[in-house]
């Protein structure tokens, strides 16, 4: 049942693959000559042969050897074949994965959909696309093995009928041996992948974190922490390549006393003129083909148990991103013209400290709140309230023309953006940082953004443009450039409300004056919430909400 569901989710995944079509032709066409070849060239070599005995000719020997190369250099071409598409096509699907993959991880980071470790997140799904990768070659190499294989057994059997009692037990035998490591296999490779990642992402967390650790110390406890999950990773690896090996074993010495038996059953019915030396030449070429195809066919069963894990942990990432996305989209097509209607929220922690209670407010479409206060008096809190990352104690929130629903649903986020104060831009161009925030948009669109964000002019004076490299983190922009980067990413998913939280922390009088223009822009095209310690001589702000002590 575990291996029906993991073909099932990998059918579900190929939409999300960018497959190069010529080459994949090329391929198959290739597979099924080289297939075509090897199955053939046993029943020429057996007429060759016979024909040259029957003429007391020493070219039955040439015939044997020159047969036996042929079905060697078929093989060989047969493997190089298969190399080329793991090199090529495959490794064209893991980097298309990745890129999704790596995309999606930044978009649904940015609705807090899931944790903000995308260190962690895009180093597990490397490896699990890279598996994926693996189980696309092996899967299209599958058919190619089983025309061999029943070509085989029927042309054996056309020569050697009682030859079928040898070689479909053994087929069977390596199939249950295969079918048996699934579970063994599937459970090593979900730990392994597991600490693959948690060991990049803590060798990740150590470099970003060098600073504070020369600082403030503790420097030899963390890096401990990295040591253990690197050796509890190599463990993992060694576990698996441990039992592959014993798979391999096992398979191979299956395989190879198959072979004896066949040699040793067709060798007695030559001895006994049952059939030829032709004859017994090509029925032993069969078995080869034969237990050669049945173990690559019973590997199967071990990239699954490699994959299926894998693909079920990239699939949820995958449709998440697609279902916000989906949000998002219906969200433009049917833009809010409603505004913030916030009744009655209470809320505390667990603890039982009140943070605010019967809390409400009316925002009207396209207007501009302040929500302001000293620090520990909840403005975050109601900023994760109103974004539905936390939930109330009681009352409901309406955003734009939504009905009240459950806080914390996920069809209410894509109604609401927020804008941290720590914002993240990628090593990549501003275009591309920019189309975060929706990944169909056109340049046009980007620059239409950026230029509401007020930032479009200050990119068409770097030297690349929008092509222009952020760097890691952003850090060849200033503070004010990257938050009006991110502001622009913001309103290019069209959102019904905009959260800022602490924009003007860390700014000059400058960069202040630049962004409240901005803001003040923003609230033509959305609500506009901003959270702040104290009023902004630059925004003249429709509601005001002072939250006390």
């Amino acid at each position: 049942m575990d291996n029906i569901m993991a073909l099932h989710q990998f059918r579900r995944i190929f939409p999300f693959l960018e497959f190069r079509k010529k080459k994949v032709s090329v391929f198959l066409a290739i597979s099924v000559l080289l297939s075509g070849v090897s199955v053939v060239t046993p029943m020429i070599t057996r007429q060759l042969i016979n024909m040259g005995i029957s003429q007391g000719s020493s070219s039955a020997i040439i015939w044997s050897v020159v047969g036996l190369s042929v079905l060697g250099i078929t093989r060989q071409l047969m493997t190089l074949n298969s190399q080329t598409l793991e090199i090529g096509i495959s490794q064209n699907i893991i980097e298309s994965l990745r890129k999704r993959l790596a995309e999606d991880i930044s978009w649904l980071t940015n609705l807090h959909q899931i944790d903000d470790d995308s260190g962690y997140l895009i180093s597990r799904v490397q490896s699990d696309a890279q598996s994926i990768g693996t189980l696309v070659k092996s899967l299209s190499t599958l058919g190619n093995q089983l025309l061999v294989l029943l070509s085989s057994v029927i042309l054996m059997h056309t020569i050697l009928s009682s030859s079928i009692l040898v070689v479909f037990p053994i087929v069977i035998l390596i199939s249950v041996v295969g079918f048996l490591a699934y579970n063994r296999v599937h459970k090593l490779s979900l730990n392994m992948m597991e600490s693959n990642a948690k060991a990049f992402g803590s060798i990740g967390e150590l470099i970003e974190g060098k600073d504070t650790l020369i600082l403030q110390g503790g420097g030899k406890k963390v890096a401990s922490e990295v040591i253990r999950k690197q050796s509890n990773h190599i463990m993992n690896v060694k576990r698996l390549l441990l039992t592959n090996t014993r798979i391999g074993v096992i398979t191979g010495t299956i395989r190879t006393l198959a072979v004896s038996v066949m040699l040793a059953w067709s060798g007695f019915k030559v001895v006994s003129g049952s059939i030829t030396f032709g004859d017994w030449y090509a029925v032993n070429l069969y078995a080869g083909l034969v237990l050669g195809a049945s173990v690559s066919a019973s590997l199967l069963f071990r990239e699954l148990g490699q994959t299926s894990a894998a693909i079920s942990r990239v699939m949820e990432l995958l449709m998440l991103a697609e279902k916000e996305r989906e949000i998002f989209s219906q969200r433009k097509s049917s833009p809010s013209i409603g505004g913030v209607d916030v009744r009655n929220i209470t809320f505390s922690y667990e603890n039982g400290q009140e943070i605010f209670s019967d809390l409400s407010f009316f925002l009207p479409p396209n207007k501009l709140a302040l929500i302001t206060g000293p620090s520990g008096v909840g403005k975050t809190t109601l900023c994760n309230i109103i974004s539905g990352h936390l939930k109330p104690n009681t009352g409901e929130i309406r955003i734009g023309n939504s009905s009240p629903i459950p806080i914390g649903h996920a069809s209410e986020k894509g109604n609401v953006a927020v804008l941290p104060q720590e914002v993240f831009l990628f090593n990549a161009t501003i275009r591309e940082n920019i189309r975060l925030g929706r990944s169909d948009a056109t340049d046009e669109e980007i620059i239409g953004a950026a230029t509401l964000a007020g930032i479009h002019a200050d990119i068409l004076l770097m030297n690349n443009g929008y092509d222009t490299i952020a760097g890691p983190k952003g850090k060849r922009l200033s503070l004010g450039q990257k938050r009006r980067i991110a502001l622009a990413r913001t309103m290019l998913s069209n959102p019904s409300l905009i959260i800022l939280d602490e924009p003007f922390a860390s700014l000059d009088s400058e960069n202040v004056r630049q962004l409240s223009k901005t803001i003040m822009n923003c609230k033509h095209y959305c609500c506009v919430i901003v959270i702040s310690h104290g009023w902004d001589e630059y925004i003249a702000y429709d509601l005001s909400i002072n939250l006390p002590l």
